[in-house]
């Protein structure tokens, strides 16, 4: 085994440790293994192989089903453990509000950070036009940094920012 592949292996053993830990902490952790494949494909950190696109594909997922696997037990183990009576039942706007809501708070937080705690309240009356624009505005810089992903390294780094801070 060559000190190359002896680093890796070590590195890659360490990020999975460091992945179930902070799923035991923070159910959030779950989003990592779409991060990691957004980072792989965003940075093109894995060539096109022999077998194309189809292969380099599979070889990126295949290096990411061990996280894959262990976040599904933990989306099972969550969803098995949780009371389907302890939330009430949300329509399409209700939703909708939780998610501006949501998006407008992640901003906020994202530029100002005061005021963080593990745990926010749901006391949303509505959604406010302030939540409006900041929808807007990250959602129609994601879509032009996406559309202009191939021709700019700064437009694939912005893309990046967006995808890794909405997943």
């Amino acid at each position: 085994m060559t000190a190359s592949r002896s680093t890796y292996l070590k590195t890659y053993g360490w990020s999975f440790l460091f992945f179930v830990l902070a799923l035991m902490s923070k159910s959030m952790a779950v989003s990592l293994p779409l991060s990691l494949m957004l980072f792989d494909v965003c940075l093109r950190r894995q060539q096109v192989t022999e077998q194309g696109v189809a292969g380099a594909i599979k070889v990126l997922f295949i290096e990411k089903l061990p996280f894959i696997l262990i976040m599904l037990i933990a989306m099972a183990v969550t969803l098995a453990t949780q009371s389907a009576s302890e939330y009430a039942p949300v329509g399409f706007v209700g939703r909708l509000t939780f998610f501006v809501a949501g998006i407008e708070h992640y901003a906020i937080s994202f530029v100002l950070p005061i005021g963080l705690s593990p745990f926010y309240p749901a006391a949303i009356a509505g959604i406010n036009g302030f939540g409006v624009l900041t929808l807007l505005l990250f959602g129609s810089l994601l879509a032009w940094s996406l559309f202009r992903l191939a021709n700019s390294r700064i437009a694939q780094a912005v893309s990046l920012v967006l995808l890794f801070f909405f997943a």
